[in-house]
């Protein structure tokens, strides 16, 4: 293509972006090494595009690498174009230099880096610039952009990336992975793209596009400047890599996993992304419920706290039931408020973000002191079941909240074995029968030497405050009466989520209840009241990060 008409429309405005340019550059540096050993000069391919400018390659076939084809977005494929502007297409060829904003109809696309990249700056004798090569061998398929340059044949900066397809097999016909590997980003837009200097202007876009106009997968910072992050940041932890699975032929779905913000008011705002028939849906993560004294709008009707919802003698102050002021007094460490609350003086000063509460002068999560039953765990102050209410599709269970391939399609974790109903589940705990309403916990998690046991899921249960662990759930309202002393939760009294002391005792907030006496005065406290609080939360937050490490370890 004649460089002059690729330049028309260039506005010379764009000046003020070269001093800005090699800021950009240097802040990006080499990340993820490029997969070598492939054969060729350069150890990328022996197959090689010629040097171009918005060229493709004739049709690749895949046949070597998937047998059966691969399945993408309700097609399925035997060989793909390879084009010199940072993509591959299905069906057809694209010399398209300027990336649009997905989606793009009637084009299927998988594009690490599609921007205008001008490869005539460099030499075929020379494999280690300006080389976009290819390699096609059983179970894979890589492609290589080796230090290439933007238009109009400019190499003062380079871009190294690769795109890798990997057969997976024993799942789903034609499933596939992709991995994008970011070894070095420099430009974002070539000339006749607005770009100056290589930046600016319509920046390169990256990602996958359903080629119907409606689904479609970008990178994050595609068609920005921020592209040049890809090369330093990892959907896998690791820098410059990204991996994707192909699964049924449905696109990756944006942003799974991630908190999302369903439009309710309290505490149901909050969710979690997750993907139902490829599409990213907001799962809220906790229901409404009975207001609680916890800091959390429960009942979600946009009010924190209302009501009555502590003991008698006890009022609810920004998120904790506390003793009332008697006759206006209160213990020494304690401040009586214009509300009529005693409330500790480290705390009196402390505004806490909704959500949360203070306790000895810090602000701490609503969840800490409970102990869901198995398998629920806590949010927003409840205890929820991940699962409930998860859809997943029909290759995908359910494991967290989170819809996961069958393990029979994915390696389990150390431990963890693939259980019948397609999650993974500890190894000693498969086959174990249990009774009716128990739960399997592994020895994996528990005391040196142990085996694996079946146990009642309320066994050390602390739920909400007014609620109580029954059937392995907290449920609304107060246990059942303790039969001999003990309580109808297994042995532990639940219902105040470490907001109250056990009411018929000091419980570390330094007042007991006088039988006939409507009135809190204080008891036998230590010397250190504050440190013995400090124990108390301390306690519960210990208690929470164990349960956390075990929720897992039950079947």
């Amino acid at each position: 293509m004649p460089v002059v008409s690729r330049r028309s429309g260039r506005s010379l405005a764009l000046l003020v972006l070269a001093a800005g340019a090699l800021l950009v550059q240097s802040a990006t540096g080499q990340a993820a090494p490029l997969i070598g050993g492939l054969g060729g000069p350069a150890g990328y391919g022996a197959d090689r595009l010629f040097l171009n400018d918005d060229g493709s390659s004739s049709a690749i076939n895949t046949d070597v690498a998937f047998p059966m084809g691969l399945q993408f977005f309700g097609m399925t494929f035997h060989e793909f174009y390879l084009n010199n502007n940072g993509n591959i297409t299905f069906g057809a060829s694209l010399g398209t230099y300027t990336p649009r904003a997905f989606p793009i109809a009637s084009q299927r696309m998988i594009a690490p880096w599609w921007g205008d990249v001008d490869t005539r700056g460099g030499s075929l004798s020379d494999p280690n610039h300006d080389a976009v090569t290819w390699d096609v061998r059983p179970g894979q398929v890589t492609v290589t952009w080796h230090n290439v340059g933007y238009f109009s044949m400019h190499d003062d900066m380079q871009n190294d990336f690769q795109l890798i397809m990997r057969q997976f097999s024993g799942c789903g016909f034609g499933d596939f992975d992709v991995e994008f590997r970011y070894n070095q980003c420099q430009w974002v837009a070539g000339d006749a793209s607005g770009g100056m200097m290589g930046h600016g202007g319509t920046p390169a876009q990256a990602g996958f596009d359903g080629g119907d106009g409606v689904h479609f997968y970008a990178l994050p910072g595609s068609l920005s400047e921020s592209i040049l992050d890809l090369c330093r940041t990892s959907n896998v932890g690791e820098p410059g890599v990204w991996r994707f699975r192909i699964r049924g032929g449905e696109l990756p779905c944006a942003g799974a996993g991630m908190n999302c913000d369903t439009g309710m008011m309290g505490g149901c705002a909050a969710g979690i992304t997750v993907c139902q028939m490829g599409v990213p849906t907001c799962l809220q993560l906790a229901p409404a419920s009975n207001e609680r004294c916890d800091g959390v709008d429960n009942d979600c009707n946009g009010m924190v706290d209302e009501g009555n919802l502590c003991p008698p003698s006890y009022t609810c102050d920004r998120g904790a039931c506390v003793p009332v002021c008697v006759e206006g007094g209160c213990f020494a460490d304690q401040t009586c408020t214009p509300t009529g609350a005693c409330v500790d003086n480290a705390c009196l000063n402390v505004q806490c973000p909704a959500g949360l509460r203070c306790v000895a002068g810090a602000c701490v999560d609503p969840c800490i002191g409970l102990h869901c039953p198995m398998p629920s765990v806590c949010r927003q102050g409840s205890c929820v079941v991940p699962c409930d209410g998860v859809i997943c599709d029909a290759d995908q269970v359910c494991e967290d909240g989170r819809c996961l391939a069958n393990c029979r399609c994915r390696a389990c974790p150390l431990n963890y074995s693939c259980a019948p109903d397609g999650t993974c589940k500890p190894g000693d705990c498969i086959g174990l029968d249990c009774a009716p309403g128990q739960v399997c916990l592994s020895a994996v998690f528990a005391e040196p030497g142990a085996t694996a046991q079946c146990i009642d899921p309320c066994q050390g249960a602390i739920c909400p405050s007014g609620q109580h662990c029954e059937t392995g759930r907290c449920m609304p309202g107060a246990p059942p009466p303790p039969d001999a002393g003990v309580s109808a939760d297994g042995g532990t009294i639940s219902g105040d989520g470490g907001a109250v002391g056990d009411a018929r005792r000091d419980g570390g907030l330094g007042f007991v209840r006088r039988p006939g006496c409507a009135c809190a005065v204080p008891g036998n406290r230590s010397a250190d009241g504050h440190r013995e609080r400090e124990l108390l939360t301390l306690f519960g937050a210990l208690a929470a990060l164990t349960f956390t490490r075990r929720r897992r370890a039950y079947a």
